[in-house]
Order: C-alpha cells, then structure tokens, then sequence
C-alpha cells in the first residue's frame, strides 16, 4: 500500500510540473515595443479618449518583433490623465485623429 501511495504521489508531482498555466497579460507578447525612460512598453490597440491625453513625452522610435511589420499606428507620446506613473504611455496616430494605449511591460 505504502508503495502505491507514494507512486501516486510521485505521478501528481510530475504532472502538476508539467501542466501549462495560462498566461497572465504581462507576459503577451506584442509586436510593437518602445522603450521610453528605461521602461518597455507594448502596445494594446485600445483606444484612449482625447480627453485623457496628458502632456506630450516627445517623438520615440518604435520596435517591431516580426520581419513583415507594417507601419506602427504612431511615434510621437503622451502621458494619461489619471493613469498610474509609468504604467501606461499613448501614442497618436499619424492622422493624429486616434490615441492608443501603451501597457508598460518591464
């Protein structure tokens, strides 16, 4: 009995060590990336309302993770009323109609 129980056991220590376990949004990968003051961030493609656009960051080079990249949705940045210091930046559009939300990711 002794035998079966600590085979059991030793089966649920394997399996639980191999299960996948969902990732949270921190670990998303994004295709685009910028990195402003030492911290990374990605986009979200959620729109920000003209209303809670702060005061402008400046002009900042835009990564891509993949070779067939398309255009970025901007470069020039801008803090957010009201959002948390340096948990998220946005960025306007080149038609400069549209915000779009920046999550810091490290």
């Amino acid at each position: 009995m002794n035998k079966a129980l600590l085979i059991v056991v030793f089966a649920l220590f394997i399996i639980s060590g191999c299960s996948n376990n969902p990732k949270s949004d921190d670990d998303k990968s994004y295709i685009y990336t910028v990195t402003i003051e030492d911290n990374i961030y990605g986009f979200t493609g959620v729109q920000v309302p003209k209303e809670q656009i702060g005061e402008k960051i400046g002009i900042e080079p835009i990564a891509c993770s993949v070779s067939e990249c398309k255009t970025p949705p901007g470069d020039v940045f801008y803090k957010i009323k009201g959002s948390k210091s340096k948990e998220t930046v946005a960025v306007v559009s080149y038609d400069e109609k549209v915000y779009y939300r920046w999550a810091r990711i490290s």
